[in-house]
């Protein structure tokens, strides 16, 4: 072999290391903008959060929460759906379990309002303890703890591309501060 085989040999392994090298960091550059890409398209989509507030209690009034979903995010929610199931809970009874994905058998209890855009308030009014108004007996139960008041709820939509989202809440009424507290499980968006 000459030396100008060797010198050609020696530079065509140069450049093609050096293809490979940029191949790599091109590639490592468009994993960091696809990253960069991902976090505005998170930063930027509808967001919908929950806040309740129930009625006083009162002897003969009916117990009525409002829960209010707001998007918060920047841009509007399309085909958005919600549910709210408020029950009793008896002292000794397992908490209800969060709604995970609408119960099949309630489904004729889905709202759906269809666009929530962004800052826009959507308002559901679940009534609790089956709507009745309320007794002095109910109120020193639910004051004593006999029956705990609970709200489990799901909201579901989609973003502008197609994608969807939920936003579930679980919550009690804690007649210590008499106003709704939100449960350690059963509360999350994505």
């Amino acid at each position: 072999m000459t030396n100008a085989e060797i010198l050609i040999i020696v530079f065509t392994g140069v450049i093609a290391i050096t293809g490979i090298l940029g191949a790599l960091i091109f590639n490592n550059q468009l994993s960091v903008m696809q990253g960069q890409l991902d976090e505005m398209r998170e930063q930027r989509r509808p967001w919908i959060n929950c806040t309740v507030d129930i009625t006083p209690l009162q002897v003969g009034a009916q117990v009525q929460a409002r829960v209010q979903y707001t998007n918060v995010g920047q841009s509007p929610a399309f085909k958005v759906r919600n549910m709210v199931m408020a029950t009793g809970v008896e002292r000794g009874n397992p908490d209800p379990a969060p709604m995970v994905s609408f119960p099949a058998d309630q489904i004729d209890k889905i709202t759906s309002s269809g666009l929530l855009l962004p800052g826009s308030p959507m308002f559901a009014w679940p009534k609790l303890v089956n709507g009745a108004k309320i007794t002095q007996t109910d109120l020193d139960t639910i004051k004593n703890g006999g029956v705990v008041l609970w709200l489990v709820g799901r909201i579901e939509y989609v973003d502008g591309e197609g994608q969807p989202h939920f936003t579930m809440f679980s919550g009690f009424y804690d007649p210590s501060i008499g106003a709704f507290t939100y449960s350690i499980e059963g509360n999350d968006a994505r």
